[in-house]
C-alpha cells in the first residue's frame, strides 16, 4: 500500500504529474520500521503541462515490467506506473519473478489467462506463493486475497484506458486491507 500511495502521490501531488518509470523490486527499500520506500527516481519523468503523455524513443525501466504502450510507441504515461506496480504485485502474490512467469507462459497475455482461469474457478491457491496459502486461515482473508488478484489483473490490462488511476488503485487497497475482521 505504501508504494502505491507513493506512486499516487507523484502522479497527483504536484502540479505536473510525475511518472517513476522504473518500478521493479528492485526499486523497493524498506526502513527500519519495514515502511516500503521509493528509491532510484533517475528514470522518473515530469509530464509536461497540458499533456497526457510523452512519446520517448529511450528505452526505460526493465523491458519485462514494462506496459504494452510503452513497448510498442514509446507512450509514457502515469498508467505505465499502474501496469508495472501490478507486475510486482503479481511476484508478491505469486512467490515467482516477472521473468520467471513469462518464460512459464511465453507472453503476458497468456500469463493473465492463466491468472484469470485460475481465479473464476476459484483455484487461485494453487498458483499462489505457499507462504500466502498458509495465512489464508479465514474466509475473509481469503476474500483479500482474490481481490487483491482480481486489482492486479484490472492493472495488468492491455489497454490503458482500461486500467485503474494509481488513486483508485490505492483506495482500493485500502479498502482491501480494512476489510479483514479475522487475526
Amino acid at each position: 500500500m505504501g508504494i502505491a500511495h507513493a506512486l499516487a502521490y507523484l502522479h497527483v501531488g504536484f502540479p505536473r504529474p510525475i511518472v517513476f518509470g522504473n518500478l521493479i523490486p528492485l526499486c523497493i527499500l524498506f526502513n527500519e520500521e519495514n515502511v516500503a520506500k521509493l528509491f532510484d527516481f533517475s528514470e522518473s519523468i515530469s509530464i509536461p503541462e497540458g499533456e497526457t503523455h510523452i512519446l520517448t524513443r529511450s528505452r526505460f525501466g526493465a523491458w519485462t515490467y514494462s506496459a504494452p504502450e510503452y513497448k510498442r510507441g514509446g507512450v509514457f504515461n502515469e498508467k505505465l506506473d499502474v501496469y508495472t506496480f501490478s507486475t510486482v504485485l503479481l511476484e508478491l502474490l505469486t512467490g515467482q519473478g516477472t521473468r520467471d512467469l513469462l518464460r512459464t507462459h511465453g507472453s503476458v497475455r497468456h500469463l493473465i489467462e492463466y491468472w484469470k482461469n485460475y481465479l473464476q474457478n476459484n483455484r487461485f491457491t494453487e498458483i499462489a506463493d505457499p507462504i500466502i496459502v498458509q495465512d489464508l486461515s479465514c474466509t475473509e482473508t481469503e476474500h483479500q486475497f482474490q481481490a487483491c488478484a482480481r486489482l492486479t489483473l484490472e492493472c495488468l490490462n492491455e489497454s490503458p484506458v482500461d486500467r485503474p488511476t494509481m488513486v483508485d488503485v490505492t483506495k482500493r487497497l485500502r479498502q482491501i486491507y480494512c476489510s479483514l475482521s479475522c487475526n
